[in-house]
């Protein structure tokens, strides 16, 4: 299952499944809403540099799926890995006590394909399912089109919505499949015309192209970090006051033109590393279970409070404690996903379930739908 996988790639989405997991603790619980003035410029600063997580996940989605053709057991198995949480976090909880659920709030959780609580796996999976049609528009474009049409996406559905607040096109701050689907053309166009064969790299090294690419990365990062602080304040005039009101509520989200920037930046880094790692590719097939686990809507408040993340005042020592409950949560979650795969694969692999899947299959053929299984 690993031999196929860049250990590059991989190692990239291991480092951003951590940023998502920090990211997660600060919010949820409530770290960044009971920090003082000095920690939140600091947090301000981090959020600048991490907020790039999702969208790097999705970049590299186009950058592979762009090449893959549609498989309907893709499409089964990452449902069924939804499910499986879904079912057996509450389930946990409530044998333990933690919780209590009304038969109509666990009824829903039951009903397959529906993914309350994970918009990240909604609009992902909606992603994959319109990725057939994806990748012939892709295939069919000439270079320069291509460019032309990651342009005009990029204008009309970051830049023109970040200056006028949304209110020329609703991004909804890149919630949703729109924004997955622009960064799934741009991840596509990077496997199609590789940035170190780039009229403005060429000529540099291979080391100092990666220098090049984290060194913008870092530099607009600490931009943004900037532009968080400034927009939080309202006391620079008026002019400028109206400027940093009209970006303040955009500025940090995922359809914001300097994320998508910096989010690019930091994935074409990572495409011109050179890495083999085993053990990375086993760690990084488990970033969605840590997702799955440690956002369910019904552990969140059950963690961060198990954690002690329950001051109403913190100080810059919480830093510290962030950091080590990002790792502590991230390794937990992987470790009960990397036992969920090794079950699942047990079972599939069983007679019992050859016969059943050869069974819908063949219903579903009969039917005169041609699948790609």
């Amino acid at each position: 299952m690993n031999k196929d996988r860049q250990s590059n790639f991989e190692l990239m989405r291991i480092i951003s499944m951590l940023m998502i997991v920090f990211g997660h603790i600060i919010y949820h619980a409530d770290v960044i809403d009971n920090a003082n003035e000095s920690l939140s410029v600091i947090f301000m600063f981090i959020r600048a540099f991490i907020y790039i997580h999702v969208n790097t996940f999705v970049l590299v989605s186009g950058y592979f799926m762009c090449k893959t053709k549609f498989r309907m057991s893709k499409l089964i198995q990452l449902n069924n890995s939804i499910w499986f949480y879904k079912i057996f976090v509450p389930i946990v909880l409530i044998i333990f006590g933690f919780i209590s659920i009304d038969i109509f709030s666990f009824i829903r959780i039951l009903i397959p394909l529906h993914t309350i609580g994970y918009w990240f796996m909604t609009a992902y999976m909606y992603l994959y399912m319109v990725s057939p049609v994806l990748n012939i528009v892709i295939n069919n474009l000439k270079k320069e089109d291509f460019k032309k049409l990651l342009l005009v996406l990029f204008i009309i559905f970051s830049i023109m919505p970040f200056f006028t607040r949304q209110t020329i096109y609703n991004t909804n701050n890149g919630y949703g499949l729109l924004q997955f689907i622009i960064l799934y053309f741009i991840g596509a166009y990077f496997r199609e015309y590789k940035i170190e064969d780039s009229y403005y790299l060429k000529k540099f090294s291979l080391n100092a192209k990666r220098l090049i690419l984290f060194s913008l990365y870092s530099f607009l990062a600490i931009v943004l970090g900037f532009m968080f602080v400034a927009t939080s304040y309202n006391s620079y005039g008026k002019i400028v006051d109206i400027v940093f009101n009209i970006i303040s509520s955009s500025i940090m989200s995922y359809s914001s033109p300097f994320i998508i920037v910096e989010s690019v930046l930091f994935f074409l880094f990572f495409s011109l590393l050179n890495i083999k790692s085993k053990f990375i590719n086993i760690v990084s097939s488990t970033t969605l279970g840590v997702y799955l686990i440690h956002d369910n809507m019904y552990i969140r408040k059950i963690l961060y409070e198990g954690l002690g993340f329950t001051q109403d005042s913190y100080s810059v020592s919480i830093l510290l404690k962030v950091f080590a409950c990002t790792f502590l949560i991230f390794i937990g979650c992987s470790l009960i996903e990397f036992i969920r795969q090794k079950i699942f694969k047990f079972i599939y692999n069983r007679k019992i379930s050859q016969k059943i899947r050869k069974g819908y299959r063949g219903f579903i053929d009969s039917l005169g739908f041609k699948i790609n299984w």
